[in-house]
């Protein structure tokens, strides 16, 4: 196992660890969202599920944008801005209370995701020769497996276990808004 840390530079797991938070937020969020929607900002049952795809159009279209706007401001910028947007959507959903807010909300989420998604596989893809891309890849996986299992079982445990519930979700994007300035720092003071 040593060598297989050896194996790839730093900035690769440097990657891995916004992976990690990054994803460990948005597991932690997916399964809550229309849940707290539909309870805590008194949306109906129909809209609370439509407004959880308000995102996707943001978090698939941007990366086209953003790839190319990574290559004039560079990496670390492009990645930083990203995470100050997912901090701020994060923080902004836990206190939205209105069918407006929300679809703010979740439209800045998925604009922040399609801000920082592309630049992981691209830093991959330039961090890593190419005869261990295979393993690269699958460890980058397996990292993304990895924080939508124990993020989404740890929450859904808590939810299970009446430690929290309903009224509490807003502390779910709280949370998961803490992930990201661990990234914040991360990407201002390591990563290359």
């Amino acid at each position: 196992m040593p060598s297989l840390f050896k194996r790839f530079p730093s900035v690769f797991w440097i990657v891995q660890i916004f992976e990690l938070m990054e994803r460990g937020a948005y597991y932690s969020m997916m399964p809550i969202l229309a849940v707290h929607f539909i309870y805590n900002v008194g949306i109906p049952i129909w809209l609370g599920l439509i407004l959880t795809v308000f995102m996707y159009p943001f978090q698939y279209g941007m990366p086209i944008f953003s790839s190319a706007l990574a290559e004039k401001l560079g990496y670390k910028k492009q990645m930083t801005i990203g995470f100050v947007i997912l901090f701020f959507a994060y923080i902004f959903l836990s206190f939205a209370n209105s069918m407006p807010m929300a679809i703010l909300g979740v439209m800045a989420l998925g604009f922040g995701i399609g801000t920082y998604k592309p630049l992981v596989s691209a830093t991959i893809a330039k961090a890593t020769p190419q005869d261990d891309r295979n393993v690269a890849y699958s460890i980058y996986y397996w990292t993304v497996n990895l924080a939508a299992t124990l993020f989404a079982l740890t929450w859904g445990l808590l939810i299970m276990g009446n430690v929290i519930d309903e009224t509490m979700y807003a502390w779910v994007f709280r949370i998961s808004s803490v992930f990201f300035l661990v990234n914040i720092v991360v990407a201002l003071t390591i990563f290359k």
